[in-house]
């Protein structure tokens, strides 16, 4: 039922972005668009792209200008022939020039190319099934919107990452410091290496998430039968983890300062990190941080990195079988 679920979400949106041509497909500036390859000397700040299927890449260039370029898996008619505009110091391109309804949608492959001093504002991708790659940009705020597209970025000096999939596989690396990430996917998984981040939430339903960051102030992770990994390289900040069937594992530092509550119905708790228990949470440290963890069968593991010690209770061959504390 959710594959079928899944598939109906691709197909609707498929339809929806299957009329080519004005940018966002509901301005109604088709008019304004050019047809083909184009270049922009012009300054611009915000780069906003909409693709169906084939692929999309953002990649650094020598000169001092904006290129876009497509190529297709057959000879393109006009309507199938992509679209650009520059409206202020936004970019815009689109799949197609033209107003067009097929299900006979070309594979097209699309390649922008940028300044490599070139920092953006924002960058706004929005695909069907296309892949979508960039190996080095620079924007402020990047925003990916896809349903069966896979998406792998490194992001420099990206403040606010947004990316929401339907299937589509994530992997992002932004090691500057970052106010807010998001990732929001059925069942892709999501893959995040980060330096610093004020706000995380990733949530998935059958996908699986991992996550390595230097540190993350408040995080959110949740998901439904997909498994969690989080490696944090500072204890500092606040993280609640919820998963019915996934199973989580959280890696932190073997001198954490953590505070560990976990909440599950028949899931078990394992810990290579040394822990005291006080009251309902098992400590680390002074245990100014907290970690809460509900799930209803998946279990815990925790992981001492450099190196982690053993708590107390039963030891087993890969650390210490802890008590978990009961559900609500």
């Amino acid at each position: 039922m959710k594959q079928r679920f899944v598939c109906l979400l691709a197909a609707l949106a498929f339809l929806m972005l299957a009329g080519c041509g004005g940018g966002t497909l509901s301005d109604n500036k088709a008019e304004q668009y050019t047809a083909g390859d184009g270049t922009v000397t012009e300054p611009i700040k915000n780069l906003e792209i909409q693709w169906v299927s084939g692929s999309v890449e953002i990649c650094q260039g020598t000169e001092d200008q904006v290129t876009f370029r497509e190529t297709a898996d057959r000879v393109l008619s006009d309507d199938f022939v992509m679209g650009w505009r520059l409206e202020g110091e936004t970019l815009y391109i689109d799949f197609c020039a033209a107003n067009s309804w097929t299900l006979d949608i070309p594979d097209k492959a699309l390649t922008v190319t940028l300044p490599q001093d070139l920092v953006l504002e924002s960058v706004q991708v929005t695909t069907t099934s296309a892949t979508f790659h960039a190996p080095a940009l620079q924007a402020r705020e990047v925003v990916c919107d896809t349903t069966s597209g896979d998406l792998t970025a490194q992001l420099l000096g990206t403040e606010t990452i947004q990316v929401n999939t339907v299937s589509g596989a994530v992997e992002v690396t932004a090691l500057d410091d970052a106010k807010q990430v998001k990732a929001a996917t059925t069942s892709g998984n999501v893959n995040l290496t980060l330096g610093y981040a004020d706000q995380l939430d990733v949530t998935t339903v059958s996908g699986v998430t991992r996550i390595t960051a230097d540190e993350c102030r408040q995080t959110d992770l949740n998901s439904t039968s997909g498994n969690v990994a989080l490696d944090l390289q500072s204890s500092s900040g606040d993280c609640e983890v919820t998963t019915v069937s996934g199973e989580v594992t959280l890696s932190l530092p073997e001198n954490a300062d953590a505070a560990v509550e976990f909440n599950t119905v028949s899931g078990s708790f394992d810990s290579a990190l040394s822990l005291r228990k006080e009251g309902d949470c098992y400590l680390s440290g002074s245990g100014q941080n907290r970690y809460q963890v509900k799930t209803t069968s998946g279990s815990l593991r925790m992981e001492a990195k450099e190196g982690g010690s053993r708590g107390f209770g039963q030891k087993t061959e890969g650390g210490t079988t802890l008590p978990a504390l009961a559900s609500a």
